[in-house]
């Protein structure tokens, strides 16, 4: 039985932070823009995304439906390790596309970040030492790197997908995301989660392949996953270490 205040027991109206259905505790997200009912399972957080106005009796239903399977998920993430934390220190590895870098510290006249060979200099002026100046310096060139993968990526996929010409793209950019690695609006602008710079490049390249395919279907019908499966057989795989290995993507540095 729901325990929604009176005011929300017959039509949800009103997102809810902490809400308990179907003897699960979840986040309950309500949105007038919404048609369909979402699940979604993210660091063992189990969020209800419903349409406005929605009856709790649906809801409810639908959830005992999927319980299995959010039960599942939720337990598949909360047995996975937590991320390590990477410190700003000389001998740290950093990642760069699925390689390590080993992080070496040093004060110069500009800053500026280089790699060379295995190394990953982090060059600093000597007011450039604070763990914030660190950091955003750092974050600046992951940006750097992930839009000139990204801008490479699909520079190349555009001359083999025959869907994807210039007239189908349109802005390319990279920020942060908090659940999605990737996305293609109606309009053709890609937006890519900069944290993909640490993972793998076949990981890397199937969010890119991903979202181009979305050009052409802007749902993950059969139609998508097929058109997907072409031009990349093995993305079963890159979505595999997604799931395993994504919540290690972070930036979060100690000193």
């Amino acid at each position: 039985m729901s325990l929604l205040p009176a005011i929300f027991a017959q039509r949800l109206t009103q997102s809810i932070a902490q809400f308990r259905v179907g003897q699960l505790d979840c986040v309950l997200q309500v949105s007038k823009r919404r048609r369909t009912i979402g699940f979604k399972v993210m660091d063992g957080c189990i969020t209800l995304q419903v349409p406005y106005g929605l009856p709790v009796a649906e809801l409810e239903l639908a959830v005992n439906g999927r319980r299995a399977w959010l039960l599942e998920k939720q337990r598949q993430q909360l047995a996975l390790p937590k991320a390590s934390v990477q410190r700003l220190l000389d001998g740290e590895n950093w990642p760069l596309l699925g390689r390590n870098l080993r992080l070496t510290m040093v004060v110069a006249k500009l800053h500026r970040i280089r790699v060379v060979e295995n190394q990953l200099f982090c060059e600093l002026t000597r007011r450039q030492q604070s763990l914030a100046s660190k950091q955003r310096l750092l974050e600046n060139w992951y940006k750097e790197q992930a839009l000139g993968f990204v801008e490479h990526r699909v520079n190349y996929w555009q001359q083999v997908m025959t869907h994807c010409n210039a007239q189908s793209l349109g802005q390319i950019t990279v920020r942060r995301f908090s659940a999605r690695w990737g996305s293609c609006s109606s309009c053709g602008d890609l937006k890519f989660n900069w944290l993909l710079a640490m993972a793998p490049e076949f990981v890397f390249d199937y969010v890119v392949v991903h979202e181009l395919c979305h050009l052409r279907y802007m749902h993950h019908g059969k139609a998508f996953w097929h058109l997907l499966r072409i031009y990349c057989p093995d993305y079963q795989n890159a979505k595999q270490w997604l799931r395993d290995h994504g919540h290690s993507l972070v930036m979060r540095p100690v000193a």
